[in-house]
C-alpha cells in the first residue's frame, strides 16, 4: 500500500520533476558536445591556418560550458533530491524506516540520472554530429570528417556520474544531519546578506579586481595572465554585486516609503539573497563569455567582404633576378598596362614558418626612416592591414625564449631546417641557440607589401643591416630555389585578371619551388584576388565557430534561467495566494510577479553589458599594443550583437513572465 502511495505521489508531481530532469539532460548534452569538440579539434583541422584561434576558442568554451553544465546539473538534481526528501517525510511519519526511505530516494534518483544520461548523450550525439557535418559541408578546405570516438562517451559518462554521486552524497549527509523540522522548513529560512558598511571594503576590492583584470588583459598575450584577467573580471564583478548589492538593499530598507512600495517585487532578493547571488554568478559567467569574449571577436572579424582594399598590390612574387624573369615581367606589365616595383630580398625561416628579409636601404626607401642597424640587429615588422606603417608593437612580438630576441635562419624553410627545429633533433633550444638569435632593435606593424597570412607570423618582414643582408643575399642568390628579388605588381581593373593569370602560369612553369613544410601554406607567388577569396573563406569559418559558441553560451544561460524560474513556481503560487487574500488587484499581482521574475536577470544583463563595454575598449587597447588599429566599427558591430542579446533576453523574460502568471492563476483557480 505504501509503495502505491509513493508511485501515485510521483505520478502526480511528474511535471515538477520534469524540469529538473530536463536540466540534467541539457547538462549532459553540453558535456558531450564540447568534450567531443575538444577531443577532435586537432584532428579535424586540415590546415594550421584554419585552427588559428579556433582551438583556443574550443578550449575556453569547453571549460566554461563544463563548469556551467556541472552547475546546472548540480542545481537541478539538488532541487529534485530536496523536493523528494520533503515529500518522503510523509512516508517517514507513516512508518517507513529511514534506511528504506533513503534507499527508495536513491533508486528514484539514480534511475532518473541513468535515463537523463542516455537521453543527454543521444541529444549531444545528434548536436555534435550536426555541427561537424555542417562545418565539413560549408568548409571542406579546413574541416575533415572524423568519427566520434568512444573516449567522448566515456569522458561524458565519467564526468556526469561524478556529478550525480557528489550531489547524492552531499544531500544525504545533509539530510541525515538535520531533523525533520529543518527539512520541512528548508527554503523558508531567510538567507543572510551583507548589511554593515564595513562590507564596503569587499566592494572596493571587487572594483580593484575589475581594474586589475582590465589592466592585465590589455598587456598580456596568450598566457596565464590572459586567463587570470578574465577570472579577475568575473569575480570582481561578483564581489561588487554581492557586497554592494547587500548594502544597497539595506539602504533601501531604511527608506520606508520606497521599501514598502516595492517590497513585494524585491522580496526574492531580501529573502533568498545568497541563492540568487550564486545563480547570478553562474548566469553572468556564461553570458559575459558570450557577449564579452565571443562578441568582441565577432566584431573584430566583421565585415568579411571588401578585404581587397587592404592590399596595396595585385600580386607579389618572390623570384630570381634572371634575364628570363626580367624579360617576362617587363613584357607582362607592358601588355596588360600594369606597373612593377622591385626590391632585393631573401627568404628567412622561423620555427616552421617563412618570412621576407629586406635590407636597411630598402626599408629606408619604403619608410623614409633610418635605423642604423649593426651586425645581427633587426627591425621586425608584423604585417597588419588594420594599422599604419611604423605603428609601434609592444606586445606579442616573436620573442623565442629570450626577451628582445627572435630565432631566425636565412633561407627558405626546407627539409634541412625542418629537421633542425624538430624536437627530436640534438640542436639547442631557441633561447640557447645564439648562432640564430637576432636582437630586435625595433618591433613595428606595417602593410608594405600586403598581409598575405592568416596565422600570426607567416610572411612578416625582417629588416637586416646593409652589410649583413648583402652577405646573405650574395650567398643565397647562388642557390637555384632561393628567391632574391621581390616583384610587386599593379594592374588596372580591366586587365588585372588576365595579367595575374599570365603571371601565375609563368611562375608555375619557371618559378621557384614551394617546399610546403611550413605550418601555414606559404607560396612564392601571392595573387591578391585569389588570396582574398581564401581569406574571406577563413574569416567566415572563424565567424561560424565563434557565432556557434556565442549562441550556445546564451542559450545555456537562458535555459538555466528557465530551470530556476520553474523550480520557484511553488513560491510564486504562495505569494500570489497571499496577495489575493490581501485584496490586491489582479493587475498588481501580475506586475509584482513579473518584477520578481525579471529583476535578477535584468541585473545580470546590466552587469554583463557594463563589463563587456569596458572589455571592448580594453581589447582595442590590447590590439593596439599588438600593432592593430581598430576604428569605431568594432563598437558598432558589438553594439548590434549586444542589442540582439538584450532582445533575446527580453523575449525569454516575457515568455517566462506569461508562463508563470498562467501557471499561478491555474493553481489559484483549483
Amino acid at each position: 500500500m505504501l509503495y502505491q502511495i509513493i508511485l501515485k505521489n510521483f505520478k502526480s508531481s511528474w511535471k515538477n520533476y520534469f524540469v529538473y530532469f530536463t536540466g540534467n539532460i541539457i547538462g549532459v548534452a553540453e558535456f558531450f558536445v564540447f568534450l567531443g569538440l575538444y577531443s577532435v579539434s586537432k584532428v579535424i583541422m586540415k590546415d594550421a591556418s584554419a585552427d588559428f584561434g579556433t582551438i583556443q576558442d574550443i578550449m575556453l568554451a569547453c571549460i566554461l560550458v563544463c563548469i556551467f553544465s556541472v552547475a546546472i546539473m548540480t542545481y537541478s538534481m539538488q532541487k529534485f533530491m530536496r523536493l523528494r526528501l520533503r515529500e518522503y517525510q510523509l512516508f517517514y511519519v507513516l512508518g517507513m524506516k529511514r534506511r528504506k526511505m533513503y534507499g527508495m530516494i536513491l533508486f528514484e534518483y539514480f534511475s532518473g540520472c541513468l535515463g537523463t544520461l542516455f537521453a543527454g548523450m543521444f541529444a549531444g550525439r545528434l548536436m555534435l554530429g550536426g555541427v561537424l557535418k555542417a562545418w565539413h559541408y560549408f568548409f571542406p578546405e579546413y574541416i575533415r570528417r572524423v568519427p566520434i570516438t568512444v573516449s567522448v562517451y566515456m569522458d561524458t559518462c565519467k564526468l556526469s556520474v561524478a556529478v550525480f554521486l557528489a550531489v547524492a552524497f552531499s544531500l544525504l549527509v545533509w539530510a541525515d544531519n538535520h531533523g525533520l523540522q529543518d527539512l520541512m522548513n528548508d527554503g523558508k529560512k531567510k538567507e543572510k546578506k551583507p548589511q554593515s558598511r564595513k562590507w564596503l571594503v569587499f566592494t572596493v576590492a571587487g572594483v580593484l579586481l575589475i581594474a586589475a583584470g582590465y589592466w592585465i588583459y590589455a598587456r598580456y598575450s596568450l598566457n596565464y595572465g590572459y586567463l587570470y584577467s578574465h577570472l579577475f573580471l568575473i569575480f570582481g564583478t561578483f564581489f561588487v554585486v554581492l557586497f554592494g548589492g547587500g548594502i544597497l538593499l539595506e539602504i533601501l530598507h531604511k527608506r520606508r516609503k520606497f521599501y514598502l512600495k516595492h517590497l513585494l517585487g524585491l522580496n526574492g532578493l531580501y529573502s533568498r539573497y545568497q541563492s540568487n547571488m550564486l545563480f547570478f554568478l553562474m548566469i553572468f559567467t556564461v553570458q559575459f563569455a558570450a557577449v564579452g569574449y565571443c562578441g568582441v571577436q565577432i566584431a573584430e572579424i566583421l565585415p568579411i567582404s571588401g578585404q581587397e582594399k587592404y592590399f596595396p598590390y595585385d600580386a607579389v612574387w618572390m623570384g630570381k633576378d634572371t634575364g628570363e624573369n626580367q624579360n617576362f615581367v617587363n613584357q607582362c606589365v607592358k601588355e596588360y598596362k600594369g606597373s612593377v616595383k622591385k626590391f632585393p630580398m631573401i627568404r628567412v625561416s622561423g620555427y616552421s614558418v617563412e618570412l621576407v628579409g629586406i635590407s636597411e636601404k630598402t626599408y629606408e626607401q619604403l619608410s623614409g626612416k633610418q635605423v642604423h642597424l649593426k651586425n645581427k640587429e633587426i627591425v621586425y615588422i608584423q604585417n597588419e592591414y588594420k594599422t599604419y606603417n611604423g605603428k609601434k608593437v609592444t606586445m606579442g612580438a616573436m620573442d623565442y625564449g629570450r626577451k628582445g630576441y627572435t630565432w631566425l635562419m636565412p633561407g627558405s624553410f626546407d627539409k634541412e631546417k625542418d629537421e633542425y627545429v624538430s624536437p627530436e633533433s640534438n640542436h639547442p633550444i631557441a633561447s640557447k641557440d645564439w648562432d640564430h638569435l637576432y636582437r630586435m632593435k625595433r618591433i613595428e606593424a606595417g602593410n608594405w607589401f600586403g598581409k598575405y597570412r592568416i596565422g600570426v607570423e607567416a610572411e612578416n618582414v625582417v629588416v637586416f643591416s646593409e652589410n649583413y643582408f648583402n652577405k646573405w643575399h650574395e650567398k643565397l642568390k647562388k642557390e637555384k630555389e632561393e628567391p632574391d628579388l621581390l616583384y610587386l605588381f599593379s594592374f588596372p581593373d580591366r586587365t588585372e585578371k588576365q595579367g595575374t593569370k599570365e603571371l601565375q602560369k609563368y611562375v608555375n612553369k619557371y618559378g621557384n619551388q614551394d617546399y610546403g613544410l611550413t605550418d601555414e601554406v606559404q607560396k612564392t607567388l601571392y595573387v591578391t584576388a585569389t588570396f582574398v577569396t581564401e581569406l574571406e573563406k577563413s574569416l567566415l569559418f572563424q565567424l561560424s565557430n565563434k557565432a556557434f559558441f556565442f549562441l550556445a553560451l546564451l542559450v545555456s544561460g537562458n535555459f538555466a534561467l528557465f530551470v530556476k524560474t520553474a523550480s520557484e513556481l511553488p513560491d510564486y503560487r504562495k505569494r500570489y495566494e497571499f496577495l489575493s487574500c490581501m485584496g490586491i488587484t489582479k493587475k498588481m499581482k501580475k506586475r509584482t510577479l513579473a518584477w520578481e521574475v525579471k529583476l535578477l536577470p535584468e541585473i545580470t544583463t546590466a552587469a554583463v553589458l557594463l563589463l563587456s563595454a569596458g572589455y571592448v575598449e580594453m581589447e582595442k587597447i590590447r590590439e593596439s599594443y599588438l600593432g592593430v588599429v581598430h576604428g569605431k566599427e568594432v563598437w558598432i558591430y558589438w553594439g548590434c550583437l549586444s542589442a540582439g542579446y538584450i532582445l533575446l533576453t527580453e523575449v525569454m523574460l516575457e515568455l517566462l513572465k506569461k508562463w508563470v502568471a498562467k501557471r499561478v492563476e491555474e493553481e489559484n483557480r483549483r
